[in-house]
């Protein structure tokens, strides 16, 4: 129950990277951007036009759906950040210890690039293994909701049940 939770959450932080992404490629979204996945959907905060939204998150979704994983990792998401930020203290920590206080800028400094450079492909694979799951499975668009710049972006799981009498 707990890892059906994590996962739609994982799923819909897929759908958002790719859904920013594509904005972004478009010119369609401007000015500063943020993203937030939830369960039940995900936010975008920034300038966009709802249709557009709504156009990019389907667009989003299909190109998941038929395997443009790279779709799914973003070098704007806030993993990144947190990565680079724990990488960097963590590395300040171990190169101050026992250092004089003359010493201890050099090697905060040194360590802290040292953090921040390495923080770059690993804050990718985070993104990658844990915090986004690229096979978003039958997930759609169920809704797209704006007030403002806030946008809610409602997502569902498509049923693809067989029809078991024929149109008339």
């Amino acid at each position: 129950m707990i890892s059906e939770f994590l996962n739609t959450i994982r799923k819909n932080h897929a759908i958002e990277h790719a859904t920013i992404g594509l904005l972004l490629d478009e010119g369609k979204l401007k000015g500063p951007v943020a993203g937030y996945a939830t369960p039940l959907g995900y936010f975008v905060i920034g300038r966009v036009n709802s249709n557009d939204l709504d156009e990019a998150a389907k667009t989003a979704i299909i190109r998941l759906q038929n395997g443009e994983t790279h779709l799914a990792v973003s070098p704007f998401c806030g993993t990144n950040l947190l990565v680079a930020a724990t990488l960097a203290s963590i590395s300040v920590i171990i190169a101050t210890r026992g250092k004089s206080p003359i010493q201890k800028l050099p090697a905060a400094i040194s360590s802290t690039l040292l953090g921040l450079v390495v923080s770059q492909p690993i804050g990718r694979l985070i993104q990658q293994y844990l915090t986004t799951k690229a096979k978003i499975g039958n997930s759609g668009v169920k809704s797209v909701n704006s007030l403002g710049n806030v946008h809610f972006i409602r997502t569902t799981k498509i049923s693809y049940e067989r029809l078991t009498e024929p149109c008339k």
